[in-house]
């Protein structure tokens, strides 16, 4: 976790980078100005704003300007970075939408240790810098895959047919085979459905249980078992082991 001081929440860590934010931007911070930006009613700014100041994050007293203290301030900058690197890496890698992007850094950027943002940093440092990084990630652009836009007919990358490997859909394995799970061919509703039962790349699938005219079958994914159906199935592709 970010947050190392057990009364630091991530709802407060959120308050210092807004006060952080508006020192910024206008030069002093005031409780009205905090409740603006984060939606709520300056009434419940005012709580956690005591909290700081008990902590010993913030100078505040009630009616005046609110300021930062060093350690106030060394919070808030280290919240902020880990949100724009968390929102650069969502936009210009995963091609996130900008509404999520900014909702999902905000959710992620409390709970990144600083051993996943050195990495994080390491990877951006890799493509802007290296120029085989900078090829890695050209060809991810151009992969119908990035987007999840690979037709039917075209299991494989085009992009990569030098790299072509055989896929084959989940349905085709009999009891007692087992596949790493590769693509998933789908539209995005049934991606994400799929995704959130824990069909992510790289997963390895045993099938346990599948009967001739039934419409569902039983399978082993990273040792969570799973009934899924034969039509879903269909479009989890895989490399058989």
């Amino acid at each position: 976790m970010s947050n190392q001081n057990a009364n630091m929440t991530s709802s407060l860590e959120d308050y210092l980078e807004t006060i952080f934010e508006i020192i910024e931007k206008k030069g002093v911070a005031r409780v009205k100005d905090i409740a603006a930006i984060r939606n709520v009613k300056p009434g419940s700014v005012s709580p956690a704003m005591r909290r700081l100041a008990d902590a010993g994050y913030i100078i505040y007293n009630q009616g005046e300007y609110i300021t930062l203290t060093d350690k106030g301030s060394e919070i808030a900058v280290k919240t902020l970075t880990r949100h724009k690197l968390l929102y650069r890496f969502l936009v210009d890698i995963l091609g996130v939408n900008l509404e999520d992007a900014e909702s999902d850094a905000c959710a992620m950027e409390h709970s990144l240790s600083d051993s996943s943002v050195n990495k994080l940093t390491s990877f951006f440092e890799f493509f802007q810098s290296c120029p085989e990084g900078k090829e890695v990630i050209n060809k991810y652009f151009s992969c119908p895959m990035r987007n999840g836009e690979m037709k039917t007919q075209d299991i494989i990358c085009k992009q990569h047919e030098q790299e072509q490997r055989d896929f084959t859909s989940l349905d085709t394995l009999n009891p007692g085979e087992t596949g790493t799970l590769a693509y998933i061919n789908s539209d995005d509703k049934k991606r994400k459905q799929l995704i959130n039962m824990g069909f992510l790349p790289g997963s390895k699938i045993f099938v346990e249980k599948k009967f001739s005219g039934s419409t569902t079958m039983t399978v082993l994914l990273d040792k969570m078992t799973i009934d899924i159906d034969v039509e879903d199935s269909k479009v989890l592709l895989i490399t058989k082991i």
